[in-house]
C-alpha cells in the first residue's frame, strides 16, 4: 500500500532528415516535446479491477493527459496477478543477487 511506480516514455529526436540522434555516447536522445508520463499507485482505499492499483497518464508538460482511457492499463496488468499486477524487473533483480 503507498506504492507509486512512474515510467517515462520519450520519442527519439530525429534530425532534418529522419535520422534518429545520439549523444557522445552512443544513446539516443529524448524529445522532451514528445513525452509521457504514465504512473500506477496502489491504495487500500481503493477498489479497482486491479485490486487496490489506479493509473494516470499525463503529457511532457506534466499536464494530465485529457483524452486518457485506462481500460488498457487495467486489461494488459491484469494478466500480472502472479506480480502484483506490475511490470517491473524487481524480482529479476533480487534473484540474481541471490
Amino acid at each position: 500500500d503507498g506504492t507509486v511506480l512512474i515510467m517515462e516514455d520519450w520519442d527519439a529526436l530525429q534530425d532534418a532528415d529522419g535520422n534518429l540522434m545520439f549523444d557522445d555516447d552512443g544513446r539516443m536522445i529524448a524529445d522532451k516535446m514528445t513525452g509521457n508520463r504514465f504512473v500506477m499507485e496502489k491504495n487500500a482505499t481503493w477498489s479497482t479491477d486491479n485490486e487496490d492499483w489506479d493509473y494516470a497518464w499525463y503529457v511532457a508538460d506534466g499536464s494530465p493527459r485529457p483524452e486518457a482511457n485506462f481500460e488498457g492499463c487495467f486489461s494488459c496488468h491484469a494478466y500480472r496477478t502472479d506480480r502484483d499486477y506490475t511490470f517491473t524487473y524487481w524480482k529479476y533483480v533480487s534473484d540474481a543477487a541471490r
